[in-house]
């Protein structure tokens, strides 16, 4: 499965202008590979960038209610109060946004419990209730989800896309989340998908355990892995039984990225394990993901060799290019869509390099207009 001929149009289109710039050739280097990405992305050149949007989805885990496993140092009920303090543009990815000019959109689609939004910044944040589950079930003790509640939660996550693009025009889309305690269900999706034995080789400690608390969580999810280990390695079946609903409508979001010719911006861990579903799931999606952030998280290495190998068939380039490297390599491990965020400004200015910049060949001609009008200016 290849990418479309627009896609590759489009790529041709950005590879050619950029060779001509007045520069030499590569001498911008992964910017210009990320130009090449964005247009190959949205299947058209020059690429468009004036609306910029990051959309998170928040959804609890039965792996990390209280009393259950211990996989994370934070109690379930954060992930109320930090879906509170998105919704009033107090949180560090509404802090990043309102910097980088990204607009947010902040998604429910799996929390547990009610809670009031008493505060709201409308002018940065909108805010939609589509929950599928009160949180999922524990994954070490039973599947997180049932069929209807994982498809429920895909279409959420593709629904969010073609909302924002059809309201707002906008292409290119950093994709996050919020769940205290995913980091568990990302490494047993990712574990699985990747046909790895032993999951502690990937396995981290999220939002800070200690080496005890990695122990446990690789423990908790070798117990997922184990209850079903005849499991098939069908992308939907694996996201339904050790996934959560926050990462079945990312995989949604990235999903849309062929129906509707957008660039997604994949931010850490987390974001990367949703985005290797959706890529099993659909081998297209490859070419529409651009990967935003270098997580510390280990799992996110594999994951990105996993990528970058069916990106190079995808694309039919078995160079980097394909699939390069996280745009950047800061220690970023909040998650939120916080590293997608911050690596927005560096797409928009790749686009101004294809948009604004001279050839080559224009800046001799001028030269060679000014040169003749000198010659001319003196003969008189």
């Amino acid at each position: 499965m290849t990418m479309s001929a627009s896609q590759q149009e489009a790529a041709r289109k950005a590879r050619e202008r950029l060779d001509g710039l007045a520069k030499p050739k590569g001498s911008l280097g992964q910017l210009e590979v990320l130009g090449v990405q964005l247009c190959r992305a949205q299947a058209r050149f020059p690429p468009e960038t004036d609306a910029l949007k990051v959309i998170i989805f928040a959804g609890d885990h039965g792996v990390a209610n209280p009393d259950a496993e211990g996989v994370s140092p934070f109690p379930q009920a954060v992930t109320q109060s930090m879906v509170q303090t998105m919704v009033a543009g107090k949180s560090c990815v509404t802090s990043l946004a309102r910097t980088c000019g990204v607009t947010v959109d902040v998604v429910d689609v799996g929390v547990k419990g009610e809670y009031a939004l008493v505060h709201r910044d409308e002018s940065l944040v909108r805010f939609y209730r589509h929950r599928v589950c009160e949180g999922t079930a524990n994954l070490a003790q039973e599947s997180a989800m049932s069929r209807p509640e994982v498809e429920a939660a895909i279409k959420v996550g593709r629904d969010a896309v073609d909302r924002v693009l059809d309201e707002d025009g906008t292409r290119i889309f950093a994709i996050g989340e919020m769940g205290i305690g995913n980091t568990t269900p990302a490494s047993a999706i990712t574990t699985r998908l990747l046909g790895l034995e032993d999951p502690m080789a990937l396995v981290g400690p999220g939002t800070g355990l200690d080496a005890g608390g990695v122990r446990r969580k690789a423990a908790v999810v070798a117990r997922g892995l184990a209850r079903q280990a005849s499991l098939p390695e069908d992308a939907l079946e694996v996201l339904r039984d050790l996934g959560g609903a926050e990462i079945a409508a990312m995989a949604g979001a990235y999903l849309q990225g062929p129906a509707r010719e957008v660039a997604l911006v994949v931010d850490g861990f987390i974001s990367s394990a949703a985005a290797l579903v959706a890529v099993k799931m659909d081998a297209r999606v490859a070419s529409h993901l651009i990967i935003a952030t270098q997580s510390p998280e280990p799992g996110q290495r594999f994951i990105i060799e996993e990528l970058r190998r069916i990106a190079a068939d995808v694309v039919e380039d078995a160079s980097s290019d394909a699939m390069p490297d996280p745009l950047l390599d800061l220690g970023l491990r909040l998650g939120e869509g916080s590293g997608a965020v911050a690596a927005l400004p560096l797409l928009k200015a790749s686009a101004g390099l294809l948009r604004d910049v001279a050839t080559l060949d224009e800046v001799l001609a001028a030269a060679s207009a000014s040169a003749e009008a000198d010659r001319e200016a003196q003969e008189k």
